[in-house]
Formats: C-alpha cells, sequence, structure tokens
C-alpha cells in the first residue's frame, strides 16, 4: 500500500469517523478490489473496522491514532509522557484529561502507590482499570466520540475535588491566547478540574507552539506549566508569562 494512500484513508476516517469503500476509493483513486486489499490490511492492523462495504474507526483503540505519529512525534511524546509521570509522587490524587500525548504517561503510573487517578478519557480508563492498586474515578457525562472523553454531567461532586496535579493534552498553544481546539468540546468538567489542581500541566510537543484554532479553552493566565520535547523559539516570551517549560 502506498503511504500517501494509507494517510488519505485514515486522515478521512479521523475527520469523520466513517466512510463507504466507494468514497475511499474516490479519494485514492484505485480501484474497487485494490481499495478492498487496503482496507482489509488495515482493519488487520487494528486501525479501523472494515465490513460489508463499510468503514469506520475503532472505538475502544486506545491507540489508533498515536500509531500513525510519525516516529519524531512519537519519540517526542514519548519523551514528554516520561517527564510528566517523573512528577507524580506517590500517594497523590492526579486529573488526567483527554488528548493522545497523556497516554504516554501512563506506563510511568504503575509503579506508584496509593494513586488516585482521576479523568473523563475513556483511554485512560482502558488503560489502568487493569491494575488494581490505582484508584480510578470516572468523573462521568455524555460520550464524545470526537474527543473519547466523557462530557458535561458527572455523578459526584466536583466542587470537592482538589486534583495534587492535573494533565492534559494541547492541539494548539499560543502566548496570546492560551490552549486552543479546533470545535468547542463542550467538556467543561475537564478544564474545571484542570483548572483546581495545585500544579497543571499541559503536554504539547514543540509542533503546537503558537498553533491557534477558533476555540479558547484555556486562558494563558491559566497555565503554569508546560512539558515538552523542545524549548520553543520565543521562549523568552513564555517565560516572561511566568510559565515554565519543562523538557
Amino acid at each position: 500500500m502506498k503511504y500517501e494512500d494509507r494517510e488519505k484513508i485514515l486522515s478521512y476516517l479521523d475527520q469523520h469517523r466513517k466512510a463507504s469503500v466507494i468514497e475511499l476509493t474516490t479519494i485514492c483513486k484505485v480501484t474497487l478490489p485494490t481499495m478492498r486489499k487496503y482496507l482489509n490490511s488495515l482493519h488487520q492492523e487494528g486501525l479501523l473496522i472494515f465490513t460489508r462495504g463499510s468503514v469506520q474507526t475503532p472505538l475502544y483503540n486506545q491507540f489508533s491514532l498515536t500509531q500513525r505519529k510519525s516516529e519524531i512525534q512519537k519519540k517526542a511524546s514519548e519523551k514528554i509522557g516520561q517527564i510528566a509521570g517523573s512528577l507524580v509522587q506517590d500517594g497523590e490524587t492526579i486529573f488526567i484529561g483527554g488528548g493522545f500525548t497523556v497516554l504516554y504517561m501512563l506506563d510511568h503510573l504503575l509503579n506508584k502507590k496509593d494513586l488516585t487517578v482521576v479523568t473523563n478519557s475513556l483511554n485512560v480508563l482502558n488503560k489502568l482499570v487493569q491494575y488494581s492498586h490505582i484508584k480510578l474515578i470516572n468523573i462521568g457525562g455524555l460520550w464524545g466520540l470526537n474527543s473519547h472523553t466523557f462530557q458535561g454531567l458527572s455523578e459526584i461532586s466536583l466542587h470537592n475535588l482538589y486534583p495534587d496535579k492535573s494533565f492534559v493534552s494541547a492541539m494548539g498553544i499560543d502566548p496570546q491566547r492560551g490552549v486552543t481546539l479546533k470545535g468547542d468540546t463542550n467538556n467543561a468538567n475537564e478544564y474545571f478540574l484542570f483548572k483546581k489542581a495545585t500544579q497543571r500541566f499541559i503536554l504539547a510537543d514543540h509542533s503546537k507552539f503558537e498553533v491557534l484554532f477558533p476555540w479558547t479553552i484555556l486562558e494563558i493566565d491559566q497555565i503554569q506549566n508546560i512539558i515538552t520535547d523542545q524549548y520553543p523559539d520565543n521562549l523568552d516570551e513564555w517565560t516572561a508569562l511566568n510559565i515554565k517549560i519543562l523538557l
């Protein structure tokens, strides 16, 4: 399979979640037998579900998107995850929000003692639920297909919960606007808990700096620390805002 065809198929599914074989054949400009061969291969990899002419993303494959990152991006995320995990101490209560960079910190939490993880992320729950020594609290709510997080409602009193540390990923981060997203997630609980933590950490590789999307979900004065893989070009501007850049 050509690399560009593979990326066209997976990128289209990232955006639309579902597609027909005809749609993907048109996008890649290949024959139907060739497209079926492509889709069978990607199905075997676990990157999509291909049945009866219909194609969709696997909802419960937590690494279906991160598997396609370039090797450079993957190494950056691994470095960021290792740093984030090293900041967590035994006995702490931490909040982990949505996004895929945060998933790389999970393996570095498994040796922590008396750890409580609060999350709205199904991917985080799927990973940590098998480890009985980690206490998990799901803040609940409406399942968001695009964000892979639970949104809005909660069965516990979030007003009484104050995490020691909080960690969320970022699509884009700008020294004037703060953390931005492509769309409004309506996920008030995630950022409410993030801001209540004593120490707050944004996880973002260097490609996310000075990237602007329409929706601002964290103002710049709500950011304390950014964990990344290399310093931004305008480091002085970030430090002037009293934001620590951690490598």
